[in-house]
């Protein structure tokens, strides 16, 4: 995934979350600084805080009963994970 891709990733999560960069910034447990850093490109995204990311909106999807919370690739992980264990 390319760097802009990331980034893109990063801000779609955000925003499915109805987070503010401050708000983002705290989930992560970084400071807005830093978050802002990686939404604007003067940083790269770690796969840590993508993972992270997107693990929020996993949790948020489960919690809002609302799957388009969760990114596209997560919801096709967690229905394969689904029909694997017998449940889908």
């Amino acid at each position: 995934m390319s760097q802009t891709a990331r980034m893109e990733a990063l801000i779609n999560i955000r925003t499915a979350l109805g987070l503010s960069q401050a708000g983002m910034a705290y989930q992560l447990e970084m400071t807005i600084r830093e978050y802002q850093a990686l939404e604007w490109g003067e940083r790269e995204v770690p796969n840590v805080y993508l993972w992270a990311a997107e693990r929020l909106a996993m949790g948020q999807a489960v919690h809002e009963k609302d799957p388009r919370i969760a990114p596209a690739a997560i919801r096709q992980e967690a229905l394969m994970l689904a029909r694997m264990s017998g449940a889908g």
